[in-house]
């Protein structure tokens, strides 16, 4: 089995990981609770049901994080978890991320086979129907069989290929719900809020990384999940390939991020910007570069000065993630968000642009190594 040459990297991107996690599902929670919870007499009665499953749904991820962090605080602080015990903590938090995905969104896809087709209903169906319904059961299902198959006489044959399987269906799901999210922007803004240039030039950008660039990077996740399906064991596993993966993925989200931060709402306000910025409840994604570089680099570690590099985007990433949730959390008990403003968008413009150029510089480079030294 390949081994970590860079075990204070990974546990930092474990940690840091983990605990966005966390606290991103906390302020989720917390203006669930504080706006949803008690919705008035007059709410629409689907509306009544589809804020309290998503309430109830964040309750599962809540306690989700919580477990990841503790485990991770373990994992960090040297005491370490039996491998009873860190398979029991695994197993807890894809139960409950599963059941957060199917309790929180699946009555929305429901909702949009019950109403009437018109104008409306069309965009509906394209930003919330279709989207939710796939990603509701989707997720469930490939975390209920990783679930299954989790356990100490799988875990170096199946166990690892269910896990590879299911990160695969994870990209898929962002690529749609992003996806469905900008063509239902089009439908409302016209066709030229993406493509008039080059006024729109950020519009375009970021609707080509979304509908291309993550369906490429899926596509590639999918080459390689079959590959390990059809492999033998854990060793056979490129765990290169697995950090490729995971920094990409992540950086996407923090592209995107950022060039809201840089050029703003370009066209006026639309689905897309309240979708990503206001209803997106998984920017904790961001921070996966910092986990996905460590494994990525494992078999890379032998240079100090690439170990110090991967040390400093670690804390330029911790830095910008902790202005992120400064902008969210500060607001409370608001719904507000406070990236809007000169001081938050120059420190996230600053630390977001550093952490997004190193860590790019990162993975770019390693996969150009790897081309002309493959291991």
């Amino acid at each position: 089995m390949q081994t970590f040459k860079n075990d204070s990297a990974l546990k930092i991107g474990v940690l840091i990981v983990s605990v966005a996690y966390f606290s991103f599902t906390f302020y989720q929670s917390t203006i669930a609770l504080l706006h949803h919870a008690q919705p008035s007499s007059n709410v629409e009665f689907w509306v009544w049901v589809t804020d309290t499953a998503g309430l109830l749904g964040m309750g599962f991820r809540y306690a989700a994080g919580f477990i990841a962090v503790l485990s991770s605080l373990f994992f960090v602080l040297g005491r370490g978890l039996s491998r009873i015990e860190t398979l029991i903590a695994l197993r807890l938090i894809i139960v409950l991320e599963a059941a957060y995905w199917l309790v929180s969104l699946l009555p929305s896809g429901i909702w949009g086979l019950v109403g009437q087709f018109d104008t409306y209903s069309a965009l509906f169906t394209v930003v919330v129907t279709i989207p939710c319904l796939f990603e509701s059961i989707a997720i469930p299902v490939t975390f209920a069989i990783l679930f299954v198959k989790l356990n100490e006489k799988n875990l170096a044959g199946s166990a690892i290929k269910w896990g590879v399987v299911a990160g695969t269906v994870y990209i898929y799901v962002f690529w749609l719900n992003n996806l469905c999210n900008w063509l239902g922007a089009i439908m409302v803004k016209g066709i030229d809020y993406v493509f008039l240039l080059p006024e729109h030039l950020a519009n375009i950008v970021s609707f080509l990384a979304t509908s291309v660039g993550l369906l490429l990077l899926a596509l590639f996740a999918t080459s390689f999940s079959i590959k390990v399906m059809r492999s033998g064991n854990l060793p056979n596993v490129d765990l290169r390939t697995v950090g490729g993966i995971i920094a990409s993925f992540g950086l996407y989200f923090v592209f995107i991020y950022l060039l809201w931060i840089f050029v703003g709402s370009v066209g006026g306000w639309s689905t897309w910007y309240a979708w990503f910025l206001g209803h997106n409840a998984d920017l904790w994604l961001m921070t996966l570069p910092l986990l996905g570089i460590p494994v990525l680099l494992q078999l890379n570690s032998r240079s100090k000065r690439l170990s110090i590099l991967v040390f400093i985007a670690q804390g330029v990433g911790a830095v910008f993630y902790t202005f992120f949730s400064l902008a969210y959390i500060l607001a409370l008990p608001t719904n507000s968000i406070l990236h809007g403003q000169d001081a938050f968008r120059i420190a996230l413009s600053i630390s977001g642009g550093l952490y997004l150029v190193l860590t790019a510089a990162i993975v770019i480079g390693v996969c150009l190594a790897k081309r002309k030294s493959p291991v």
